[in-house]
């Protein structure tokens, strides 16, 4: 009898601490939408695309890093003699050096909170159509029919910044695409854009087409020579077999990227121009 007083007591106190919580709304559940994984222990992400290089005419290269500490990692690696080669290898190729960790925390106090561990990635890309380095824009009409390919190769840096030392580099396997050039058709591969660049009349329809097996964007801004407007051009992402398409009423310029990829390098330049 003490016993099943006992047990009627425990069940009694669960029911009235159950209710209680109901209540005053103080379930897990009830609080989750109060909580914010980064803003935990009063901290908050900092994130700032850095712009260290813009490419130019004569050196195709992008230098970009996530937050400041992630650029002191891009900087230790470019001074690392085995980094050196490797982007004198390239050179002539169209590269991104992405400084893509570590992640910056600032805690409430103001002090930046982040790890030792910095990583780059180095993506060399190159275009040959018949064999033969491209790096111009193409009319379709011109190079209709022939044989385009293009090639990439990725290095990821991991750096120690509080030694400021490289620590290890890795190569990934070299990605190919292969096609014949279709008018008005732009393949998004395995993170690259082919025809890289194209130049195309006022009224087109240009087709970008998911041939690789992760989804891609076309995101930019299509720049109206007559009027100066700026377009945004965001297609959303796309599946593999899937497409965006958009048509260019207007002379003028869009400079587009990959959102996801473009530490690789993912980009494309779309010229609209009378011939």
């Amino acid at each position: 009898m003490k016993d099943y007083v006992t047990f009627v007591l425990i069940v009694g106190a669960f029911v009235v601490g159950g209710s209680l919580l109901l209540i005053f709304e103080l379930l897990p559940e009830d609080r989750a939408d109060e909580f914010h994984a980064l803003s935990a222990g009063n901290m908050t992400l900092q994130s700032e695309i850095i712009t260290i290089k813009e490419p130019t005419a004569e050196d195709d290269t992008r230098t970009y890093a996530i937050n400041k500490v992630a650029a002191e990692a891009v900087a230790i690696a470019q001074n690392d003699p085995e980094v050196k080669e490797i982007l004198q290898q390239v050179r002539g190729n169209s590269i991104t050096i992405a400084g893509v960790q570590p992640t910056l925390l600032i805690d409430s106090s103001g002090d930046l909170i982040h790890s030792s561990a910095g990583q780059v990635v180095i993506t060399a890309n190159q275009e040959r159509i018949e064999g033969k380095l491209n790096h111009d824009a193409i009319r379709f009409e011109t190079f209709q029919g022939k044989r385009a390919e293009a090639r990439q190769q990725i290095w990821t840096i991991l750096i120690d910044i509080d030694r400021k030392a490289v620590q290890t580099i890795s190569k990934e396997p070299e990605r190919r695409m292969q096609s014949d050039i279709q008018p008005n058709f732009v393949h998004a591969g395995m993170n690259m854009f082919m025809p890289h660049a194209i130049i195309v009349e006022p009224g087109t329809t240009v087709r970008w087409f998911n041939d690789s097996s992760i989804p891609h964007n076309v995101v930019g801004t299509y720049l109206k020579n007559k009027t100066s407007d700026r377009v945004q051009v965001d297609s959303g992402f796309f599946e593999r077999d899937r497409s965006f398409q958009y048509t260019f009423d207007d002379a003028g310029t869009l400079e587009y990227r990959c959102t996801i990829h473009s530490e690789e390098g993912m980009k494309g330049l779309l010229v609209i121009a009378e011939k």
